[in-house]
């Protein structure tokens, strides 16, 4: 009986293919194997949508995962590394925030429970196998938002530029300003006076602070809350090209002569601008985040023992 099986065996190479294909290995991470069938199953339920809420998927191109083995052997890699690296934490998963993540994904799916678990058979999942595929992918998650998330610090400038750009323009166009100015009478003498003065700021930027009238038609003064649309067309344009603690250079108004300096700016955060700041702030968020996850996997692929089977 023993020879006919392998009779059977040897005649039938269907048999022989077939079991090539279940057991070829195309890597190993630390001695952990990612066999063809893997690789055939996550390209199955990637189509059906199980892998984009992986922290990884946006590290990708779509249209790659899809077509290239190549990129989801990388996916499949990266995934690995993060496995390994939270088995070494005490990180836990609790079957009640399972429950409550499958009940979440059936909502956005719209199906009822049978029609779920028909779609969990046809992409090769049991009840049980499934609640691990999920409690892998949120033990991923929390592991990277402790490691490099919860790290990410962005301000109100980083925004800013980020606007410039993507869009071309600042995210705050408009600003209240606090201005201090030394005026002179409209006078040739105080003209003369005005740019003296100006000549030793330009030596020594601190004289403008030190300086002091010398009669009653000369002044020193501070403007708080002043916008750049309620004053005069050619300090308006001085002014905006100053930025905090630079001075203007004399400026010949009906006045008399001016010299401003810029205490402080403040941008006005109109309700649009808040809007426009939350969505870039996400963005950027998003890009800082995928950059510095990117770069985090790379350096864990280059400590660990990775083997590739052509």
């Amino acid at each position: 009986m023993k020879y006919f099986w392998v009779f059977i065996l040897l005649s039938c190479p269907q048999f022989l293919s077939a079991k090539t294909v279940v057991e070829k290995t195309l890597a190993t991470v630390e001695g952990e194997m990612i066999s063809l069938m893997d690789l055939k199953e996550a390209r199955k339920r990637l189509k059906q949508g199980f892998l984009e809420d992986s922290v990884l998927y946006p590290l990708f191109n779509k249209t790659q995962l899809q077509k290239k083995d190549s990129a989801l052997l990388e996916f499949l890699i990266y995934e690995k590394l993060l496995d390994l690296s939270v088995a070494k934490t005490p990180l836990q998963v609790e079957e009640k925030s399972l429950t409550q993540t499958i009940n979440r994904k059936k909502k956005k799916r719209g199906l009822s429970k049978k029609a779920f678990s028909r779609l969990l058979v046809k992409n090769h999942f049991t009840s049980s196998s499934y609640k691990e595929f999920l409690r892998k992918s949120i033990l991923r998650n929390i592991f990277i938002q402790k490691e490099i998330a919860e790290k990410i610090r962005i301000s109100d400038q980083d925004i800013n530029e980020y606007a410039l750009r993507k869009q071309g323009k600042a995210l705050f166009t408009s600003f209240e300003y606090e201005l201090a100015y030394l005026l002179f009478p409209p006078t040739e003498e105080g003209k003369k006076q005005a740019q003296k003065i100006s000549q030793d700021i330009e030596k020594d930027s601190s004289f403008f602070d030190k300086w002091s009238p010398g009669s009653e038609k000369e002044k020193k003064e501070v403007l708080k809350n002043i916008s750049l649309s309620t004053i005069h067309p050619s300090i308006k344009s001085a002014i905006r090209k100053l930025s905090i603690g630079q001075i203007s250079s004399v400026l010949s108004l009906p006045a008399g002569y001016h010299i401003f300096k810029v205490l402080w700016k403040t941008p006005v955060i109109t309700v649009q601008n808040q809007k426009r700041k939350e969505k870039l702030g996400v963005l950027l968020f998003k890009e800082i985040f995928n950059k510095k996850l990117k770069l985090y996997l790379e350096e864990k692929k280059k400590t660990a023992f990775i083997q590739i089977n052509s």
